[in-house]
């Protein structure tokens, strides 16, 4: 009996349970003179509203990009590009008039696990990211074991 009574003033106390719940980065109204729209950057859910007018997805807003991550730049003529953003099978890596010879590429997970480890020949090289799942991972392009540049890519 005791135990139930416990229960019992347990769930009267409890008033409001959420089971999901954010701490979104940024957000905001968009308002017009048929409607408004309210957004937030960081939810974890998405409801989709669609009618004659047009249609509105949102949803958890997430950017991709393949970036420079490191400001070391040992070879300024050497311009390097990695695309397409973000990768689905592979990625293309574009050397602009630069000597190749010793210039290597390792690909790690986003934990800094290394995958693998390729010797570049051609001024513009296919990376076969096919097999890799979806994620965060990071590309270095190095020439006599020095970083000439770092991105980090996503797949996927």
């Amino acid at each position: 009996m005791k135990n139930y009574l416990l229960l019992i003033l347990f769930l009267i106390s409890v008033r409001e349970v959420n089971a999901q719940n954010s701490v979104n980065s940024g957000g905001g109204t968009a308002l017009s003179s048929t409607g408004f729209v309210g957004f937030s950057v960081g939810q974890p859910f998405f409801v989709s509203q669609i009618s004659a007018a047009g249609a509105v997805y949102p949803g958890v807003q997430q950017g991709y990009e393949i970036s420079t991550e490191d400001g070391l730049d040992l070879y300024p003529s050497v311009s390097v590009k990695a695309y397409p953003n973000p990768v689905t099978d592979y990625l293309i890596l574009s050397f602009s008039s630069f000597d190749l010879y010793g210039v290597k590429v390792i690909l790690t997970d986003s934990k800094g696990v290394f995958l693998r480890l390729s010797e570049i020949v051609e001024a513009e090289s296919r990376i076969d990211m096919s097999s890799l799942s979806a994620g965060v991972y990071f590309l270095k392009v190095l020439k006599d074991n020095r970083v000439l540049k770092t991105f980090k890519i996503l797949k996927k």
